[in-house]
């Protein structure tokens, strides 16, 4: 008689495909709540960096207006500076030759300067696309405002 060997079942090493399926839904979902939260770093941090030059820029326009009696113009016309005759069109001509600051400010991307000469108020406007900045989930226009509010 003849007896029949049988092998014993070979059991396979390796990760299971339901093992696998749960890897990948588990990144998916950590990648679903890191980005974003790096996403706003950024944002933050541009938004920061606008905020110091503003607020400089904001002193020595006082500073200015403390010393000479009157804001500068936004053409940098007034009495005290060469009235643009250099050719420059610089709107902050006035501080710049009255040595209250050295250059026109560099604003970070997508924010560009407001400045009222009647009263002195110089603020920063993002450009579209808007940053969420106070934190309400949305980047829509309502933003501007928050950033002039510095």
């Amino acid at each position: 008689m003849m007896q029949t060997v049988t092998s014993a079942p070979r059991h396979r090493s390796g990760f299971t495909r339901i093992a696998i399926l749960l890897v990948v839904v588990n990144l998916g979902i950590l990648a679903a709540v890191i980005i974003p939260q790096c996403t706003n770093a950024a944002d933050d941090a541009s938004i920061s960096l606008a905020r110091t030059p503003l607020q400089t820029m904001r002193s020595q326009i006082e500073l200015y207006r403390a010393q000479n009696g009157l804001y500068p113009t936004a053409d940098g016309s007034t009495a005290g500076s060469d009235g643009g005759s250099n050719g420059s069109t610089d709107q902050w001509d006035d501080l710049i030759h009255g040595n209250y600051m050295r250059s026109t400010p560099v604003w970070p991307s997508l924010f560009s300067e407001r400045y009222t000469a009647s009263t002195g108020d110089l603020a920063l406007v993002l450009a579209p696309p808007y940053y969420d900045v106070n934190g309400d989930g949305t980047a829509d226009s309502a933003h501007a405002t928050v950033v002039a509010a510095w």
